[in-house]
């Protein structure tokens, strides 16, 4: 005996679920990108502050979805992920804050 299935999807739902910015998948991204964004806070080195002042989360949404960017603006930021050589010839080894703090994204809290 045959079975005829038949499956539809809602696109409005479609759209509210997976690409609104108040739905469910961006609401989960969103407090990923929270976590993300407050690991890189507490892993910035802390010498003057002004990495940890600097770090920033932007959401947007372009052609390809909703996206978040965490970082920093400063050049700075750049110098302490990558090292660098100060003017006068003194090499500074790399603290990394911004890539490390990605996994803080893949951690999943639950609120009860």
């Amino acid at each position: 005996m045959a079975v005829d299935i038949r499956v539809e999807i809602d696109q409005s739902e479609w759209h509210r679920l997976f690409e609104s910015p108040t739905g469910e998948v961006a609401a989960d991204m969103r407090q990923r990108a929270r976590q993300i964004e407050r690991s890189a806070v507490r892993r910035a080195p802390k010498d003057t502050g002004e990495l940890k002042t600097s770090v920033d989360m932007i959401e947007g949404n372009d052609a390809d979805g909703l996206y978040w960017d965490i970082g920093t603006p400063l050049l700075k930021g750049l110098f302490q992920e990558l090292g660098h050589v100060t003017p006068d010839g003194v090499r500074v080894a790399p603290r990394r804050f911004l890539r490390p703090a990605l996994r803080a994204g893949k951690r999943v809290r639950t609120r009860h």
